[in-house]
């Protein structure tokens, strides 16, 4: 059985505070963190004015865009308040577990702690879990990537979408989450990212959605007639076959248009990946890096500039012929 610790800095982002429920190594890899090198600093800010919190007729806060927000614009930076180790849930009774989190919860700075009292409910019971429940987004901490439960204020104010246009990415280091849209968003409209795997099909959608968040969707796409349904989830179908396949050139092209007619943007990545593979696998070294460019710019703000696969792409591009793909299917 694990051992179970709490960690609280009072001081985190000038005072915001952080409460981690964790693992006494993995707690030490947080506290050893860049985000706490500096007791006055307050951590980068959300863009100003690119979005305002309303209250939206039942579905609770929300996000509505201010103003035109372009596609990859880095439109939230945020912090999380509370951080808690999954395997608490299997490694302790319900008694021992909850005295933890309400430990950590009740050592944050007062203005902290009623903030996150605050937050949205679905489930019932404890209120700290169901607060988690609703609103936690997940991340991976310690050499062993970890799966923990992440708190944040604004972040949670995301509704859900089964076809969002926001996508955000999470650095362990800076313990900072990243928002980015992931196309054109006018002003007035609802910024939207997704609690589900959005290629899962419509009743697999709905049936997950209601089990843990309490909800049925009823987004553009869950709203369509039974035709429009019928025909995406033919395209999800066809899209999870050719997934289980060796990806050609060929296959390629009809995943990224089965998606783009989907109008979903994030899972093309992998495509893109695949399809630089292999082009490069027949030798066509000016597809190679048509797709490898495409998916640099995406890594770019997808994973960051320091992250290993962006740099990867960028090293692809100037030389495919050196990377092990290079005519591999042509030996």
């Amino acid at each position: 059985m694990l051992e179970f610790c709490v960690y609280t800095n009072i001081n985190f982002r000038c005072g915001q505070g952080i409460s981690v429920v964790t693992t006494p190594p993995i707690a030490a890899t947080i506290a050893a963190s860049a985000a706490f090198a500096n007791r006055d600093d307050c951590g980068r800010m959300s863009p100003d004015n690119a979005y305002e919190e309303v209250q939206l007729p039942g579905r609770g806060n929300g996000l509505i865009a201010n103003r035109p927000i372009q596609q990859s614009e880095l439109i939230m930076l945020d912090s999380p308040i509370f951080v808690f180790n999954e395997n608490a849930y299997e490694d302790l009774e319900d008694d021992p577990r909850r005295q933890l989190i309400w430990r950590g919860i009740d050592q944050l700075p007062a203005a902290t702690k009623s903030l996150t009292l605050g937050m949205g409910k679905s489930a019932g019971g404890d209120a700290i879990e169901d607060i988690m429940q609703t609103n936690a987004f997940t991340q991976f901490f310690g050499d062993d990537n970890v799966k923990h439960e992440t708190l944040l204020r604004e972040a949670a104010l995301l509704n859900h979408d089964c076809r969002p246009n926001v996508l955000y990415r999470f650095d362990t280091d800076s313990l900072t989450h990243h928002g980015h849209a992931l196309h054109k968003i006018e002003p007035g409209e609802e910024l939207l990212h997704t609690y589900i795997d959005t290629e899962m099909p419509y009743e697999q959608r709905q049936e997950v959605l209601l089990k843990n968040w309490g909800f049925s969707c009823k987004c553009s796409l869950c709203s369509q007639d039974e035709f429009r349904l019928l025909a995406s989830n033919t395209r999800l179908s066809r899209l999870q076959e050719l997934k289980q396949k060796l990806v050609t050139p060929d296959s390629a092209r009809e995943m990224l248009s089965l998606y783009d007619k989907e109008g979903l943007i994030a899972p093309k990545f992998r495509v893109w990946e695949a399809a630089a593979y292999a082009h490069n696998e027949v030798g066509e070294k000016r597809n190679a890096v048509k797709y490898a460019r495409i998916v640099h710019e995406y890594a770019m703000w997808l994973l960051g500039p320091e992250n290993e696969q962006t740099k990867f792409w960028e090293v692809f591009i100037k030389h495919p012929e050196a990377h092990g793909s290079w005519k591999a299917r042509l030996r």
